[in-house]
Formats: structure tokens, C-alpha cells, sequence
């Protein structure tokens, strides 16, 4: 009968320390999802969006850098996008800054809108063709990257992020443009993407 104690006693100190490891485990990696994949808002709210003020292409450039600087604060390399890609895309869709899109609509890469609930803008040559409206430029930088971590039609992209990751290698924009092939229907819009970022590597 002691022998019984004995072991059903030590069989609920097992029972009890695996208990303890699995809570901590999972609240750990709860902790980190939490942590690592979702910003925390109570914390960016103290930092606003940066001014997006212009007069020239190096301001220009420099105030997407402020952009991009707070929304790489937020999330992981698995998010990552590459500087110069943002950048030379911005430029390409925008004439730096100088288009309608950018001035009225805050929209800095062409950004569609397929629903009405959305705040958004017809195109002037097109009515059926509708562009989002931002409440400001960073959010359009902002909405860039959320269609590039998750939208099916940049699926090459993350698929070429991911092989850089796992071969610890840094990816190239020239290259990573050339998986977004479905941005855009101009058939030489990589090509005119790539002579931007060789334009930014000499700005």
C-alpha cells in the first residue's frame, strides 16, 4: 500500500512538472508570436507617422526611408522587403511623388481598390478603375507591404525571400522585382523598376 502512495505520489509530481513545461512552453511561444509578428499599437501609437513633406527626389526618397524605418520596428526578416525595391517602385508609380494618386489620394504604388467599402478614387480615364485613398503616405507604405506578405499574386516574391533566408543570403531588389510580375500589366515594368534602382544606388 506504501509502495502505491509512494508511486501515485511521484506519478503526480511527473503529471504536475510536464504540466508546468507545457503551460510555460506554450505561453512562451505565445508570447513571441504576439511579440514578434503583430506590432504593438500602444507602443506605435506614441510614435506617429513621419512628415511627408517634399521639395526634391533626395527628400522625396528620404521620407519613404522614414516609412520604412518605423514598419521594419514592427516586424521580422520573414516581412522583410527590400529598401530600394520599395523605393524605385514608389518613383515608377508616382513620378516621384509628383503624381494626382500621390498629392490627393496619399497613394504612392497604385494601390487598387476592388470595393466600394474602402475609401478609394476613380480613374480618371477609367470610372470602372477605382485607386484607395490613404489618410496618409506612410499607410499607403504600409498597405504595400501588407499585399506583398500576403496576397497570392506575389507569391514568387516570398518563395525568393525565403530561399535568401534559409541560404543566409541578402536579397537583391533587381531580382526581386523580377518575381512581382503580376504588379503590373507593362510587359518591361521590371526592366523600368531595375533602371530606378540603379538611378537610387547613384542618387
Amino acid at each position: 500500500m506504501w509502495v502505491d502512495l509512494i508511486t501515485l505520489h511521484t506519478l503526480n509530481k511527473i503529471i504536475n512538472i510536464f504540466y508546468q513545461v507545457i503551460a510555460g512552453a506554450f505561453y512562451t511561444l505565445v508570447i513571441y508570436y504576439i511579440g514578434t509578428f503583430n506590432p504593438n499599437h500602444f507602443i506605435m501609437r506614441d510614435f506617429p507617422d513621419p512628415s511627408f513633406h517634399y521639395t526634391n527626389k533626395e527628400e522625396y526618397v528620404d521620407r519613404i526611408n522614414q516609412c520604412v524605418d518605423k514598419i521594419e520596428s514592427t516586424i521580422t526578416r520573414n516581412n522583410y522587403i527590400p529598401r530600394n525595391m520599395i523605393i524605385a517602385q514608389s518613383v515608377l508609380e508616382t513620378g516621384w511623388g509628383e503624381s494626382d494618386l500621390a498629392k490627393d489620394s496619399n497613394n504612392l504604388f497604385g494601390i487598387k481598390a476592388f470595393s466600394n467599402k474602402v475609401p478609394h478614387r476613380h480613374a480618371k480615364e477609367n470610372t470602372d478603375v477605382m485607386y484607395r485613398v490613404f489618410l496618409n503616405k506612410c499607410d499607403s507604405v504600409k498597405e504595400y507591404y501588407r499585399l506583398l506578405n500576403t496576397h497570392e499574386a506575389y507569391y514568387k516574391f516570398r518563395k525568393y525571400r525565403t530561399y535568401t533566408l534559409l541560404n543566409n543570403k541578402t536579397m537583391n531588389p533587381k531580382v526581386a522585382v523580377k518575381t512581382m510580375d503580376r504588379y503590373s500589366e507593362t510587359p518591361d515594368y521590371a526592366d523600368r523598376v531595375i533602371r530606378i534602382i540603379k538611378d537610387l544606388e547613384n542618387l
